[in-house]
């Protein structure tokens, strides 16, 4: 049996242990309830796909996300934070989003999610780290991510993943339709994700780069 047919069958199991549809094009956000790691861009996203068959597992979100217990005391403490919840409990209760998006609450085990998943999503509002390229890699899924310097170093268009512009849910959309309405072109971004996590992102690969880097920089000197 053929390594990507090893592959679907896992996938195929994976869904079936989250009790999810085996025929959609599954999108994994695995950021929580978070505005800096883009739930809310997430969801404006998926709620603008033309594709019917995308659908979005969020991981890290649970229920009450969608009944925030949003007080006084929070307006005044942190209003940003107070009208991001109610943003994102009024986005889940929308008819665009509500029955397009599972929410998978907190996990320990995120090998299932993974595995059960087409692409992976990460529109974080401001830079961070890109440990979710790493993630997406290691499973053999291409990735969409904002575009900063810490995740362009890692992610190359049209290679291994795609990069976005931060907070732009109409361009996350176009970019989730493309790869859902060509799986193959999907599948290739994610085998090149993976060779370059097994070529480049490897512990003892950065270990070595590192000790030649720390040579080099002593060989020089002040």
């Amino acid at each position: 049996m053929r390594q990507d047919e090893l592959r679907e069958k896992g996938r195929k199991e994976a869904r079936r242990e989250l009790s999810i549809a085996e025929n959609y094009f599954w999108v994994l956000f695995t950021g929580g309830n978070s505005r800096l790691k883009g739930f809310d861009t997430a969801l404006r996203a998926i709620g603008r796909t033309r594709l019917s068959e995308i659908r979005l597992l969020a991981v890290g979100v649970g229920g009450d996300a969608m009944t925030p217990n949003v007080k006084l005391r929070n307006w005044v403490a942190d209003p940003r934070n107070a009208y991001y919840r109610l943003r994102v409990a009024a986005l889940l209760k929308s008819r665009s989003v509500q029955e397009r998006v599972v929410l998978l609450g907190p996990r320990n085990d995120m090998s299932v999610p993974y595995s059960a998943s087409d692409v992976v999503i990460f529109p974080s509002s401001l830079a961070h780290q890109a440990r979710p390229v790493y993630e997406a890699g290691s499973f053999g899924l291409p990735i969409v991510i904002s575009d900063f310097p810490s995740a362009a170093e890692f992610v190359f268009p049209g290679s291994n993943g795609l990069l976005i512009p931060p907070r732009d849910a109409p361009k996350l959309a176009a970019a989730l339709d493309m790869l859902a309405s060509q799986r193959e072109y999907c599948a290739a971004l994610g085998a090149e994700n993976r060779r370059q996590h097994s070529s480049r992102r490897q512990f003892s690969v950065m270990q070595r780069l590192l000790v030649e880097l720390v040579k080099d920089v002593g060989e020089e000197g002040p």
